[in-house]
């Protein structure tokens, strides 16, 4: 068996590499895989993030792949492509079952590059015109046509000018420009269109997600446009998907993630305001039945006929259980009437009693955020709230906890409508704490807030609490309950940017939303 050395030493000697200069060439020997795992014939061992050239989707040494190739091999091992047999058949069918759209034929190519060039030709010969219109900022392969497609440097060595690609910018420029919106990437596509002459251009090709160029998803609106502009010149649009396809975006195919697939009769989200709102507008507008659901900024109202000793641990369980990252986590407790300093001290005294550490620990009560990138945003929300003026109690970035994303408990007071971390969803173990003087600016408060997800009230007064039911802003309500969750049996039911579209999750409008109401009218003659 050759060492790892010997390997490399014979590869550089007696083969070539792609795209390096081979001077420079400094492989990595690979020797077995299994799982996500690569290892060198020394048994180092790497994880295949790149699952070799983006191949390897299902991992390596999967026995059911394995065993498959086993049994054709002994079967057929090689047929012409001229001929028909079972798993051509076969695979041919169940592709047609899983494209976009009413795509239902497939030819078969050994390669990327492959595949674009026999997509050129019959896009030529399909329209009967030349011109292929691509991005800068893309990548299509080595040959011919896909190295002229390709709008990276790559090809400036190999392209002659005389290939009928014409490039256009792409919505990203680099770190030098702000990315361009989907409407000036769009104005700029059609402009080019309209000089080189739509009646010349057989085809638009690009990635529905750059892969080789940075992972680069399109902003908001823009595959839309570009599918409306070839239609309207009758110009063909081919998603190159040889890097995201075939599940690696989490769907089939990435261009399935922007809601126009006409199989979809309903798309149910659980995320960001942002893309709730995105989602619900580019699904309805074509024509599917949407439950978005959306952020939230929870309120807690306590009022000063509260009992403390009782609320303040609801409270603390709100803000803190899960970390803070969950739809119903209360992010906000809003003091009111004199109550304010007594609830501070309070939820900072319970706060203090909370054990930090993973799961895995049965005294833990406070488990790590999801990921460093979470945690590193809460800390950068921390630092800006306390420039902004609010009054640190609890500082949770003092936590020295190493094998996970650690964040303590962070509550600040005398936090205003003006700050960020009123205005935004943290999604951590943050809680802010307001002063109102009365319930009617404790509402004014709570109703002031973009999201409206769930709110709770803490008191012993039917009086407020009939009030507060009455006049918040929020579909899910408590009465003296921290996470003001409904039986199933309910709709999971927020307002404002807390929730787009018209039937709520669980319940009856669950029911209503994965169904459709149909009137039978009969009379036997």
């Amino acid at each position: 068996m050759l060492s790892g050395e010997e390997i490399v030493a014979l590869c550089r000697q007696y083969t070539l590499y792609d795209w390096m200069a081979q001077s420079a060439a400094d492989p990595i020997p690979v020797d077995t895989a299994k799982g996500v795992y690569f290892y060198t014939p020394d048994g180092k061992r790497y994880i295949d993030f790149n699952s070799q050239l983006m191949s390897v989707n299902a991992g390596h040494g999967d026995r059911r792949i394995i065993e498959a190739i086993k049994r054709q091999a002994d079967k057929l091992a090689f047929a012409n492509p001229f001929m028909a047999h079972e798993p051509r058949a076969l695979l041919g069918k169940k592709l047609a079952e899983l494209l976009p759209g009413d795509i239902d034929k497939v030819f078969f190519t050994l390669g990327g590059a492959e595949a674009n060039e026999n997509a050129v030709k019959l896009a030529r010969a399909v329209t009967g015109r030349y011109k292929i219109v691509s991005r800068y900022r893309s990548y299509h392969g080595a040959t011919g046509a896909a190295m002229a497609m390709t709008g990276d440097p790559r090809r400036w060595p190999n392209d002659l000018g005389t290939s009928g690609v014409v490039h256009v910018l792409d919505p990203y420029h680099g770190p030098q420009r702000e990315v361009d919106s989907a409407e000036e990437s769009l104005r700029y596509l059609e402009e080019t269109i309209q000089l080189e002459g739509p009646n010349t251009i057989a085809a638009f090709f690009l990635e529905t997600v750059t892969g080789t160029n940075g992972v680069l998803i399109p902003p908001d609106g823009y595959l839309q446009g570009v599918r409306d502009l070839c239609d309207r010149y009758g110009i063909l649009m081919v998603c190159d998907e040889i890097m995201s396809g075939f599940g690696r975006t989490g769907a089939w195919f990435a261009v399935n993630h922007w809601l126009t697939h006409p199989d979809v009769a309903g798309v149910s989200f659980v995320g960001s305001a942002t893309v709730a709102a995105y989602i619900y507008a580019t699904a309805a507008a074509n024509g599917k039945r949407v439950q978005a659901l959306g952020g939230a900024k929870n309120h807690i109202l306590v009022m000063d006929d509260a009992d403390l000793e009782l609320s303040a641990p609801h409270v603390i369980s709100s803000a803190f259980g899960n970390a803070g990252q969950r739809c119903l986590a209360g992010s906000v407790a809003v003091g009111v009437g004199k109550i304010g300093d007594a609830l501070v001290r309070e939820l900072a005294n319970d706060a203090a009693k909370l054990k930090v550490g993973p799961g895995t620990d049965p005294k833990t009560t406070l488990g790590p955020v999801i990921r460093g990138e979470r945690k590193a945003k809460l800390i950068e929300y921390i630092d800006g709230a306390q420039t902004e003026g609010a009054q640190l109690v609890s500082d949770g970035r003092s936590v020295e906890l190493k094998d996970g994303f650690f964040l303590g408990p962070t509550i600040f007071d005398r936090v205003t409508p003006e700050m960020k971390i009123w205005k935004e969803e943290l999604f951590g173990p943050v809680l802010s704490v307001m002063r109102a003087s009365d319930i009617d600016e404790a509402l004014n408060l709570l109703n002031a807030s973009t999201y409206g997800n769930m709110a709770s009230i803490f008191t012993g007064s039917g009086k407020y609490a009939r009030e507060f039911k009455r006049r918040a802003q929020a579909g899910m309500l408590g009465v003296n309950i921290g996470v003001a969750a409904p039986m199933a049996f309910f709709p999971f039911t927020g307002w404002k940017n807390s929730f787009f579209g018209d039937l709520h999750a669980t319940g009856q409008d669950s029911v209503r939303f994965y169904t459709r109401h149909k009137v039978i009218t009969t009379r036997w003659l």
